[in-house]
């Protein structure tokens, strides 16, 4: 094989490899993972993986009860990015923290 013919290969598999990722930060109470920016990670990981990754890098000592959500949707931390309906190539922010209660009062 010529190097060009490697190159070429090489270029095809890292384009295989990103249409299978998407891009994601998380915001805590604790702040923000990555510190800035985003970090590209497989469509079909478990977003857990990630949260773990998060919590870990933050110091965050206990996330019982703690909820992830997109907009007003919420995620199922066990399943894949792709299982809770999210594309490869796109990009998601992840509010990550204590489930607030509704509150209000009864009449």
């Amino acid at each position: 094989m010529t190097s060009q013919t490697l190159a070429r290969q090489d270029i095809e598999k890292t384009e295989r490899e990103q249409r299978n990722k998407l891009f994601v930060s998380v915001c805590t109470t604790a702040g923000f993972w990555p510190p800035h920016g985003f970090l590209n990670e497989p469509v079909d990981q478990a977003v857990e993986v990630f949260l773990g990754e998060a919590k870990r890098e933050l110091k965050i000592p206990d996330v019982t009860g703690w909820v992830a959500r997109i907009g007003d949707r919420v995620l199922n931390i066990g399943q894949s990015y792709r299982q809770n309906g999210l594309v490869a190539g796109s990009e998601a922010v992840i509010d990550w923290g204590p489930e607030h209660g509704g509150g209000g009062a009864d009449a």
